[in-house]
């Protein structure tokens, strides 16, 4: 039994997990790490890295094949970086 400070905790807890009470309680006594759930801005964070993941992966493969990489195909890929670096500092 809980008190209604408990429950409450316990609810609370759950819920910044994003898991169930009993998933929750489960992983406790399971001794398994228990991670807050990520904020609701990670998804798409995570969605623009892969985005820019594909076009810098993009660009490298045409400067493989090409033998090397023009100005503009570098300027881009540092472009592209810049962009991940400030979406993650906005994660923050």
């Amino acid at each position: 039994r809980l008190s209604q400070n408990e429950y409450a905790k316990l609810i609370q807890d759950s819920e910044n997990t994003g898991l169930s009470c009993s998933d929750y309680l489960r992983k406790l006594i399971n001794q398994q790490e228990v991670k807050p759930k990520p904020p609701d801005s990670y998804s798409k964070l995570a969605w623009e890295i892969h985005k820019i993941g594909v076009n810098i992966n993009q660009l490298a493969h045409i400067a493989n094949t090409a033998g090397s990489a023009s100005q503009e195909d570098v300027e881009t890929a540092i472009f592209l970086l810049k962009k991940i670096y400030k979406l993650m500092r906005e994660m923050r």
